[in-house]
């Protein structure tokens, strides 16, 4: 439990330097940029530098089980919220929000800490060949059907190639079985073990409550937290199993396809017009609640 312990204590100190006044909000833009175009490159290099593939199922069932949680996830929000008759606005924060897990700037360093460094190979498998790809194509797809919009396909790829931790996932592929300068190897070392404060951080400052969001709209919230914390990750577990995947890379695979609600879908969400009050409600409740269900999904399969 201390992987959890020290996830706490750097989103506090993120949420504790806005309220006291020290940084303001738009801060943690900053920390975002520098984590995402600096340390989680070097993170997700020195990941897929280290992985050790012993068969393509080790690969492939990682990155497709994001795909299942998501498949889940939406396609019951999307029945529900027509069944139920919720406004677009509405339905489609909830779908593109909850669908989503934040495998990066949550998930890389909660399984740091839950099963050790040797277990980011795996995480990162679920983030840049999952999470990633699902928030760059479906996520904004569905996004924009909801809010009555068309989105570009060329733009769509640019982002997903020219994204920097997965420039970096892909050159510790290539580099694998290659030894690497000292200076570079030491460098990225470095960086990498920026990821875990920084994004932490970046998360607290971040993190905000709206009590009227939560009395309005607090079942429609619960519900589909339920459905990402608990039915998505045990949909992805029946799918890996079935697929033969065990032991850590089974585990990991789980407890990354539960973790909390994306920050970046929500961001998606807002800039498309959508519920801003249940993106950011299920982003900030998300996290919390995520913190036991993930390590109880952890302790359970490990």
């Amino acid at each position: 439990m201390s992987g959890v312990a020290l996830v706490l204590v750097f989103l506090l100190a993120g949420w504790l330097l806005r309220r006291m006044g020290r940084v303001s909000y738009s801060s943690a833009q900053v920390l975002t940029r520098v984590v995402v175009d600096v340390a989680l490159p070097a993170l997700t290099f020195r990941a897929m530098r280290g992985l050790v593939v012993t068969s393509l199922r080790d690969v492939l069932v990682p990155v497709l089980s994001a795909w299942v949680g998501f498949a889940v996830v939406a396609g019951t929000l999307v029945w529900v919220g027509r069944a139920r008759g919720w406004s677009k606005q509405d339905t489609g924060a909830l779908v593109v929000v909850a669908s989503v897990g934040n495998t990066a700037f949550v998930g890389l360093p909660l399984i740091e800490g839950l099963f050790g460094r040797q277990a980011l190979a795996t995480a990162t498998l679920v983030d840049q060949g999952g999470s990633f790809f699902v928030v760059s194509t479906a996520s904004v797809m569905l996004a924009a059907h909801f809010a009555g919009k068309s989105v570009s396909l060329r733009g769509m790829v640019r982002s997903v190639f020219l994204f920097a931790p997965m420039v970096g996932a892909i050159a510790g592929l290539l580099s694998r079985g290659h030894a690497l300068p000292s200076l570079l190897d030491d460098a990225s070392a470095r960086l990498a073990a920026l990821v875990i404060p920084l994004a932490l951080m970046a998360v607290g400052l971040r993190m905000r409550w709206d009590a009227t969001t939560l009395r309005t709209s607090g079942p429609r919230v619960a519900f589909a937290l339920a459905l990402k914390l608990i039915v998505a990750p045990a949909a992805v577990l029946a799918f890996a199993r079935a697929l033969g995947l065990s032991g850590e890379p089974l585990a990991v695979t789980v407890a990354q396809c539960g973790m909390a609600p994306m920050v970046t879908a929500g961001i998606i969400a807002m800039e498309y017009g959508l519920s801003a009050e249940i993106a950011s409600a299920l982003v900030a409740l998300g996290l919390l609640v995520s913190l036991p269900t993930v390590s109880l999904w952890a302790l359970w399969l490990r």
